[in-house]
């Protein structure tokens, strides 16, 4: 099977003509959907080495349409330049970070959150293996206080027939949610106060219903350094936190953030609150971005 998902895979990047026609590649993740086994490779955003898992959400469509977070990726390319230091919270495997490692280079830094360790490895075997040394991975899930806590599968997200590891959550239901880990927690304002780091540019959040306390121990941070964020609000994550989506824009408009949802192609649309959908990702700009 994995030999033809690999030939299936590259005759669909050649139909495709550059991403400029997605139905062949559309067409053959849908064909292969139940797939198995482990695939690398080697040309994730033209020239990186990634190992995926043909029957994981995420990986598959990184495998068959290129990218799964593409148009957050469109807006990380847009907004990072050498030498920048870019925060990437709930970094999975390494989508996110990889590519932003590329754009900020040696002179820049990584800096990628994940507290699964199954998913931590990953991460760390795939910079490693990219030489992106500038990359550091953390295995810490960031909040409003310092502690423990037990992770789970999912907060409710996801559908029962499909297998989702990038759906970790702090706020899953014990009776419905497999708990995968006990984890340490923390603050990204203690972890960034180091001396070493003199800017923050750009941080993505994308965290289960976590984003809003995230945000919340972040706050001497993001009223220094002024950065960019994007954030996922959803609001089933949000409900399952016990907080309203709205609470996000709230808290950041007080730092002075405006707000535009991401769309397709990378397009940015301004958000109000009034405006929320169930989902979206969201770029929030302070005055001087």
């Amino acid at each position: 099977m994995s030999g033809s998902a690999r030939y299936v895979r590259r005759l669909a990047n050649a139909l495709s003509f550059n991403g400029h026609f997605p139905w062949p590649r559309s067409l053959a993740r849908r064909l292969y959907r139940h797939a198995k086994g482990i695939e690398r490779i080697e040309n994730f955003d033209s020239d990186l080495s990634m190992d995926l898992s043909l029957s994981e959400h995420m990986q598959r469509r990184i495998f068959w349409m290129g990218y799964y977070s593409e148009d957050v990726i469109r807006v990380i390319k847009q907004r990072l330049r050498p030498g920048m230091t870019f925060v990437d919270i709930g970094a999975n495997i390494g989508e996110v970070s990889l590519v932003a490692a590329k754009i900020v280079g040696p002179q820049g830094h990584v800096l990628a959150f994940e507290p699964v360790d199954t998913l931590a490895d990953r991460l760390q075997e795939h910079t490693n293996r990219n030489g992106l040394q500038h990359v550091r991975v953390v295995r810490m899930g960031l909040s409003d206080h310092d502690g423990t806590a037990v992770i789970y599968d999912s907060c409710g997200q996801g559908e029962a027939n499909d297998e989702h590891q990038g759906l970790s959550s702090l706020f899953g239901d014990p009776s419905r949610n497999a708990a995968l880990q006990t984890i340490e927690l923390g603050c990204l304002d203690t972890f960034l106060s180091e001396p070493e780091l003199e800017r923050v540019d750009l941080i993505k959040i994308d965290i289960e219903g976590g984003e809003l306390t995230c945000l919340r121990g972040a706050e001497s941070l993001l009223r220094k350094h002024r950065p960019a964020l994007i954030v996922e609000i959803q609001s089933e994550s949000a409900r399952r936190a016990g907080y309203r989506p709205e609470d996000i824009l709230n808290f950041l408009s007080v730092l002075g953030y405006e707000f535009h949802t991401i769309a397709a192609q990378g397009e940015l649309r301004p958000l109000t609150a009034a405006t929320l959908k169930p989902f979206q990702n969201v770029l929030c700009l302070a005055p001087q971005h």
